[in-house]
């Protein structure tokens, strides 16, 4: 229908040409021919001729828009009870876990967890991320997802008090994906809060909506300086903090407490960023102004030690440089008692 609607308009202004358009019958025809030439270029004329290929594009564009609209408002809210379980393999759970209710859960390897406790332990000053790679799986609990490794987001845009997953991060865990783990799934993502505590800001939110949307897709936040750390799923489109199970696979190299309640940022969510910013910017500044301090100190100490030590070595080395030495008493071999005794 917009086609024929834009059909119409367009024919629309050869019938309204009117006498701007109409030929003279009484000049010459090379007359009229340039008189309709100069009509058809004038600014007046071309803006009264619509285009058809734009008013197409635009009711294109119109219909694309109402159409992601409608398919945005209709598709439900991400949330755990959406994942059937018959849809995913069957298996129980790992031996020596504890812990399992009648409801989906995150079940994470402890060496999974130490990689991300010695990732986020080397870089205690921004924040660090990855990927957790694993399957979905069910048992007669229920599904629950199974978090058997982890690839670090190399090539991240990591600030103190935000990271970012760019083209070469996803293009390293890609080539990781395919070489190692083409059996397996994203589960979801991890990343740390260096001194924060375990929450999702509005940006942590913004990556798990549109990266890892899936009802399974879970997060897991980490804070190297408090030595905690939480699991999110979804709830009804929202990321709620849960505890999760541990798969003692390997030693415990970093105790930590597992937090089943997000920290509320509510009060301060907008100013948290500037104030760990701030933090950071104060602690640095610390750490130069003491270093700062010891070089002045010492400057100090050369200044004050520098006179003295001038006044008091100075005049026995211009002393010495100045004095002659002793002349040398050579034996006279004339004098018996200066010639050496043979024996």
């Amino acid at each position: 229908m917009a086609r024929n609607r834009n059909k119409k308009s367009f024919n629309e202004p050869q019938a309204e040409a009117g006498p701007a358009a109409a030929s003279d019958d009484s000049a010459p025809a090379g007359q009229n021919t340039q008189s309709e030439i100069s009509n058809l270029q004038s600014p007046d004329t071309q803006s009264a001729i619509p285009n058809p290929l734009s008013a197409i594009a635009q009711d294109s564009q119109s219909e694309i828009s109402n159409l992601t609209s409608q398919i945005t408002s209709d598709a439900p809210p991400p949330d755990t009870a959406q994942i059937r379980p018959l849809d995913y393999p069957r298996q129980e759970l790992p031996p020596a876990t504890p812990g399992r209710k009648e409801r989906f859960q995150a079940i994470i390897r402890q060496s999974v967890l130490n990689q991300i406790h010695r990732h986020g332990l080397a870089a205690q000053e921004i924040e660090v991320c990855g990927v957790l790679v694993g399957n979905i799986l069910h048992d007669s609990s229920g599904p629950w997802a199974y978090v058997e490794y982890a690839i670090e987001g190399n090539h991240a845009a990591g600030r103190s008090t935000q990271v970012t997953f760019t083209a070469d991060t996803w293009a390293h865990i890609q080539s990781i994906m395919d070489r190692d783990h083409a059996s397996r799934k994203i589960l979801g993502w991890y990343h740390t809060h260096p001194g924060f505590g375990i929450f999702l800001s509005e940006m942590d939110v913004f990556i798990q909506k549109n990266f890892f949307p899936e009802p399974w897709q879970i997060a897991l936040v980490y804070d190297p300086k408090a030595n905690e750390e939480g699991v999110f799923l979804w709830k009804q489109g929202v990321p709620e903090a849960e505890a999760f199970l541990v798969e003692p696979d390997a030693p415990e190299e970093q105790l930590t407490a597992i937090v089943n309640k997000a920290k509320d940022v509510s009060s301060g969510a907008k100013n948290t960023g500037d104030f760990a910013t701030l933090a950071a910017r104060l602690e640095s500044l610390e750490k130069r102004q003491k270093v700062l301090v010891f070089f002045m100190a010492l400057v100090a100490v050369v200044a004050l030690a520098w006179p003295i030590a001038v006044t008091t070595w100075l005049p026995d080395l211009l002393k010495r440089s100045t004095t002659p030495p002793p002349p040398v008493k050579l034996p006279n071999y004339n004098d018996p008692t200066s010639r050496p005794l043979n024996f």
